[in-house]
């Protein structure tokens, strides 16, 4: 039988293991949070067979999958790098970022152990193993930039979540913290910034900030998710988010000036590109 280990029982890990479950393979899997309560809950709903300590299931695995925010993800591949693994494992993760990932994996590559870099870009602000998913990853970009030439990880991870309904991309790790940078990583920082400076504003009215319509609520919800996590993933991807927050800024100082000299043409400019845009990846 075949043995899968996952680390990490978030809502990421959890729906990993509810997929490989419902696939159908002949698939033993076991699960490691520190947080108990998400192993005990896969356990009771039977998408997890056994809770094990984190050396215990990557040293039995056939596959292992690395769940957790990225910082913790590059410390337990240094420490697989020590642990007595299967001569054919494959590890993977669904790290945020890739590129240090990346360069932190290639300790594991140089002992001959296959290594698929992964990022499912779904989810949302819940957190634990009760958000979890059967649909999580349906029509969601599936990030996996592979070691080998042979893409023998990629075909199995690929298979084990065939039911996934997963959207495969094979890319590198550049070509990745470049896109979730612009498409993710700013935006965070854009909703979090907003929904602080605006409930300072709110803040300074007798009207309540529950009140707030749909378009703040909208543009501000991703403010919600994991502050450690998010914090994580700023430090991996710093020298990109910095460069796009500079190219961001110019864009918004643009903005402020048309706004200040009342230059009509050049705001409706901005909302009608903005607009095809936004219908365009619809």
């Amino acid at each position: 039988m075949e043995s899968v280990f996952i680390s990490g029982l978030g809502m990421i890990g959890s729906s990993l293991a509810r997929n490989i479950k419902r696939s159908g393979q002949h698939v033993k899997i076991l699960g490691y949070d520190p947080d108990l309560a998400n192993g005990e809950f896969l356990i009771r709903e039977k998408y997890v067979d056994e809770l094990t300590t984190f050396i215990a299931g990557a040293e039995t695995a056939d596959i292992i999958f690395l769940c957790g925010p990225v910082d913790v993800i590059k410390r337990q591949i240094k420490q697989l790098g020590t642990l007595n693994l299967k001569d054919h494992v494959i590890v993977s993760d669904v790290g945020s970022t890739k590129s240090e990932i990346m360069m932190v994996a290639h300790s594991l590559v140089a002992r001959r152990i296959t290594f698929v870099g992964g990022h499912p870009m779904a989810g949302s602000h819940l957190t634990g193993a009760r958000s979890g998913r059967d649909n999580l990853f349906a029509g969601a970009a599936y990030f996996l930039i592979p070691t080998t030439t042979d893409h023998a990880g990629v075909k199995t991870i690929q298979r084990l979540l065939g039911k996934a309904d997963a959207n495969w991309q094979i890319v590198t790790e550049n070509d990745h913290d470049l896109f979730v940078g612009a498409a993710s990583h700013v935006p965070h920082i854009i909703a979090s910034t907003l929904a602080l400076s605006a409930l300072q504003t709110i803040n300074s009215t007798d009207i309540d900030a529950k009140l707030v319509a749909g378009g703040f609520r909208d543009t501000t919800r991703i403010a919600a998710a994991d502050p450690d996590m998010w914090t994580a993933i700023m430090d991996s991807n710093h020298t990109v988010i910095l460069e796009q927050l500079t190219q961001f800024t110019d864009e918004l100082m643009k903005m402020k000036t048309a706004i200040a000299q009342r230059d009509e043409q050049r705001i409706h400019q901005v909302f009608s590109e903005a607009q095809a845009i936004r219908k365009s990846i619809d």
